[in-house]
């Protein structure tokens, strides 16, 4: 059964409040009884089947007062509790995402794709023939030493020995741009991509050159593929921020901070609530079941192993949003610009996308290189729309 424990004065009874219009609970030891108030909720989620894409079966969802008789039920303890509360004291609300998506690893600096003995796909570190390496590793070392004629014949000697290694495509094109032949480099940059479109640098490189040229369309084409294969590379965030100006876009580093966590400690699901309003607190309740009721994770996704699952964000975002919806509509909440973003992704029929750029990425920071080639077109239409945003004549950088 969740309790609320650590809240005092305005904060508790705002906690309080908001677990009421979820349904009827216990507050530190103080039962709450009554029907849950304000709208109700069914009726937007019903919506939220946009999260579930276009080819998924749909799953019916629960709603907040669903969530509170569940865990009251329950043989699980879950605490809730405000933010720098006793039981959330040692997690600051800037932790809540790394906690939430905890990192598997990080990314694999040339990933290429591969096929394993049964026809799959997978993706490992492009590896370069001893010959080839060897070579090129001298090449480097006069590039580095801005020598690019000598780092040529290097890298030309590793490319005739590997006609395909497109590692030497891409430092070959690194010595034209820097001897300012961008044609040149533009060409190589294109052959680099055409040998392993899963790196994403050539994509990058493309971008700066069209950038250059003043080709902005082709610049943010070419970056959202970029971002499609590394969404977290710093140095291309950073590279997009310093062409800002001639590009007409901005880039924010995150776009979904939750208020809410939910975690397993020892044998207590504890939800920490940094924003004690309906909407958070339903998404916390959602996150905790996900943790601490593998017969809701059976029945929903087929498995009860603790993991990323983007049915379980498929609930809990619906929820959150849902209930958002509803309290917007009633006056009871300001506008939240980050939850108003996600709702233009909803409407746009564009959930998946955002599940898996935003959230799946944190977790395996080149996670659409494991999806099909459909999925990551997508995925580039929903970089160009909400990732790319316009800093002159609105927010879609779509072309």
């Amino acid at each position: 059964m969740p309790v609320a424990s650590d809240s005092g004065g305005e904060s508790r009874r705002a906690l309080a409040r908001a677990m009421l219009i979820l349904g009827s609970v216990l507050v530190a030891g103080t039962a709450l009884a009554g029907p849950p108030q304000g709208p109700d909720a069914g009726a937007a989620i019903s919506n939220m089947y946009l999260f579930e894409g276009p080819n998924r079966q749909r799953t019916p969802l629960m709603d907040g007062a669903e969530m509170v008789e569940l865990m009251k039920k329950s043989s699980t303890h879950y605490v809730v509790t405000e933010a720098g509360g006793k039981e959330c004291s040692d997690v600051a609300i800037a932790e809540f995402p790394g906690l939430m998506w905890p990192a598997k690893g990080g990314e694999i600096p040339t990933p290429t794709w591969a096929v394993d003995a049964d026809g799959g796909s997978f993706v490992r570190p492009y590896q370069q023939s001893d010959a080839a390496r060897t070579l090129f590793k001298q090449g480097e070392e006069r590039f580095l030493e801005s020598k690019y004629d000598e780092a040529i014949v290097f890298y030309r000697k590793a490319l005739s020995i590997s006609p395909h290694d497109y590692l030497a495509l891409l430092a070959l094109g690194d010595c034209a741009f820097r001897q300012g032949f961008l044609t040149d480099a533009l060409e190589l940059y294109q052959r680099a991509e055409a040998e392993d479109p899963a790196d994403s640098r050539s994509y990058f490189f493309q971008a700066t050159i069209f950038t250059a040229q003043g080709q902005v369309e082709r610049a943010l084409d070419a970056y959202a593929d970029a971002l499609v294969r590394s969404p977290r590379r710093v140095t291309l965030h950073q590279g997009i921020q310093a062409r800002s100006k001639q590009l007409g876009v901005t880039i924010a580093d995150e776009r979904f901070h939750p208020l809410t966590l939910a975690r397993r400690k020892g044998d207590t699901i504890q939800i920490c609530i940094a924003s004690p309003t309906p909407h958070w607190i339903a998404y916390g309740l959602c996150k905790a079941i996900w943790l601490g009721e593998p017969d809701h994770r059976r029945a929903l996704s087929g498995s009860t192993e603790l993991r990323f699952d983007s049915t379980a964000e498929w609930e809990c975002l619906a929820n959150l949003l849902a209930r958002y919806r509803a309290e917007r509509k009633a006056g009871e909440t300001p506008p939240e610009p980050e939850l108003e973003r996600l709702d233009a992704v909803v409407e746009a029929n564009m959930s998946d996308e955002f599940i898996l750029f935003e959230l799946a990425t944190r977790v395996v920071p080149q996670a659409a290189l494991l999806v099909s080639s459909d999925t990551r077109r997508r995925l580039k239409a929903y970089v160009r729309r909400f990732v790319l945003e316009r800093t002159t004549g609105g927010a879609d950088a779509g072309p």
